[in-house]
């Protein structure tokens, strides 16, 4: 029987989630644009309390956000909410009423001018 030998991890970043480097050693940590988590492929650090992963086994395991974290997810929430409030603000209604005019004139004109 041999000794337990403990299997030797790989440095990972938590900021990049690239296998060639530590955390402490990525050029991404000063950059949120440029995070990837390594759970969920986010735009945010692996740890970061902006994973769903981190929020799901948290809230399964019952543990809690502190104040100043629930302050983040309440701000990242306000943000999510105003991008998508601007693309819907952004979308044309298209009046259908219009758009069946149009095609009806287009059939009386084919009609007219085939008699």
């Amino acid at each position: 029987i041999e000794p337990f030998r403990k299997r030797l991890q790989q440095k990972t970043s938590k900021y990049c989630g690239m296998k060639s480097h530590k955390s402490e050693d990525c050029s991404h940590k000063k950059k949120p644009n440029n995070q990837k988590c390594i759970m969920c492929r986010g735009k945010h650090a692996s740890d970061s309390v902006l994973c769903p992963v981190i929020r799901k086994v948290r809230e399964k395991i019952g543990i809690h956000f502190s104040r100043e974290k629930v302050v983040i997810l309440k701000k990242e929430k306000k943000q999510e909410t105003q991008v998508h409030k601007q693309n819907e603000k952004k979308a044309i209604p298209i009046n259908s009423q219009n758009v069946w005019k149009k095609k009806a004139e287009q059939r009386q004109k084919e009609a007219d001018e085939r008699t």
